[in-house]
């Protein structure tokens, strides 16, 4: 009679090499289908205070005035955020600061939302899109939802600006945006105090309100 030999330890680790051996492609292929990491925005604090300055310094003297600073609305907007020591004037360290606050944040996509008024009361439908500042041209994406009335609507890159493994979620980039609105009946424009935006961490807990007003 024959009797069947019982594998050693060694036998049973070839055993286990083999059947490894076997999953590792598709082991491979569960890891490979997993999100990446979402690519965070290349902040250049110095190029961005450079073209601000460049852009909007009228009068050259080295900083520039809230007035000076309607040209890059989204800075009126938030002006807290860049007049450090409240003299009512942002020279190019407080700009670099700035920038360097939201490169500090370490995000490549946050969740923010958008809340559109006509007259003081939210309106169903309107276009919206948060446009890079020209210092950020090259660097941030565009956002865009279309605003309900019934809550705040997710603002999203479009799909095609977005990572081929990350379309179709929700989010956008901090930094510095100009507002453009549409409506398919209306003729809108934001308000002066619209005109830009300044995103940063509130903006998560916060929806964006932005002011429509009639053309």
């Amino acid at each position: 009679m024959m009797h069947r030999r019982r594998a050693g330890p060694l036998s049973v680790w070839y055993l286990a090499a083999w059947h490894l051996a076997l999953l590792a492609p598709s082991l491979l292929a569960g890891c490979a289908s997993k999100p990446s990491k979402v690519d965070m925005p290349k902040y250049d604090p110095e190029a961005f205070a450079t073209t601000i300055i460049e852009r909007c310094d009228a009068d050259s003297s080295g900083s520039i005035s809230q007035q000076e600073a309607e040209k890059a609305p989204g800075i009126v907007a938030a002006w807290g955020r860049y007049d450090a020591n409240n003299d009512g004037n942002l020279t190019r360290d407080e700009l670099v600061a700035r920038a360097k606050q939201w490169a500090d944040a370490g995000l490549g996509l946050a969740s923010v939302r958008c809340v559109v008024r006509l007259n003081g009361a939210p309106v169903d439908g309107v276009m919206v899109k948060l446009v890079p500042d020209e210092a950020f041209a090259s660097v941030l994406k565009p956002a865009e939802c279309t605003s309900t009335s019934q809550g705040a609507a997710v603002m999203m890159i479009p799909a095609e600006l977005q990572q081929t493994d990350l379309q179709g979620i929700g989010g956008m980039q901090f930094g510095l945006y100009t507002v453009e609105v549409s409506h398919p009946q209306m003729q809108l424009t934001p308000s002066p105090s619209s005109r830009g935006r300044d995103i940063d961490r509130p903006e998560q807990s916060t929806p964006v309100t932005i002011d429509v007003v009639k053309k």
